[in-house]
């Protein structure tokens, strides 16, 4: 399949998957027991589906070597994207979140040399507004004051993780086989959200509904993976990413239906200027 409609496919799963984490957030959920559940969930079916498909090798300690370190990331952006959501609206939060999409483009052009024009530089530029815009202003009256800096933190925190897990994404979706990868990843990923589990558990967790949840992720997560790293094998990185991050719009549009999270003027000028600078960065 095509790298682009691959692309496409990813993003419209992500937004899905992000409103997901919002739901984990306002009815305050063990996170570690979701995204341990959710991790269990994508070991699951990638290794069912590496059965049929399985290549011989020969670089396992490598590739598992990879995966650790590129899961390790994914794993702390996923745990402070979703505290965030607890101290600050999605329509401040993602916005802020994906300044990683111009960090992965920056370094997607200075160390693969993937080729940049005058739009690349201007939809960099851009992100950095959205931040500015996002951190200053009336719009931020209605966060208390003792949530504001700890969410605005959290959410930046998330884009510079966020960006190393992908730009490791891209290395490993060219090197490395897709589902073994995506395997081993998810058999890491299961040890460290276990423990965070048990350190964030408590008597009154709703352990049911925590699991109900982390599976749903887990399977948008997986089949958004794959989606990914299917078109990173053919598809440039400062390009495919941007498109992926579209998916905010999803995540916004099903927040403010469902939870009713106020679009102020400045928050709408933060999310359009995220999408002209994600449609620069696609030229």
């Amino acid at each position: 399949m095509d790298w682009f409609i691959l692309s496409l496919i990813g993003m419209i799963l992500y937004g899905v998957q992000n409103f997901i984490y919002k739901i984990v957030a306002e009815k305050r959920l063990n996170s570690g027991l979701v995204l341990l559940t959710s991790f269990i969930t994508g070991a699951i079916l990638s290794g069912t589906f590496l059965c049929f498909s399985f290549t011989p090798q020969d670089n396992y300690a490598m590739i598992f070597a990879f995966a650790v370190f590129q899961a390790s990331f994914y794993l702390i952006s996923r745990y402070v994207k979703i505290e965030s959501f607890k101290y600050i609206p999605v329509v401040v939060a993602l916005p802020i979140s994906r300044i990683h999409f111009a960090l992965t483009a920056m370094l997607a052009i200075i160390i693969l040399n993937e080729p940049y024009t005058p739009h690349t530089i201007l939809g960099i530029f851009l992100f950095m507004g959205v931040v500015f815009i996002l951190s200053k202003g009336s719009h931020v009256k209605d966060i208390k004051k003792s949530n504001f800096r700890p969410g605005i933190a959290l959410a930046i925190a998330t884009a510079v993780f966020t960006t190393i897990s992908e730009f490791m994404v891209k290395i490993a979706a060219v090197q490395y086989d897709v589902l073994i990868f995506m395997f081993l990843s998810y058999l890491w990923l299961a040890i460290p959200s276990h423990i965070l589990n048990r350190k964030l558990s408590s008597k009154g967790d709703d352990r049911k509904t925590a699991v109900m949840t982390g599976a749903f992720i887990g399977i948008f997560n997986f089949a958004s993976f794959f989606a990914v790293m299917s078109a990173l094998k053919t598809g440039p990185a400062s390009v495919i990413f941007p498109i992926i991050g579209l998916n905010m719009l999803i995540t916004v549009f099903l927040t403010v239906i469902i939870y009713h999270e106020k679009v102020t003027y400045q928050r709408l000028a933060a999310l359009i200027l995220s999408i002209a600078a994600i449609l620069l960065l696609r030229q």
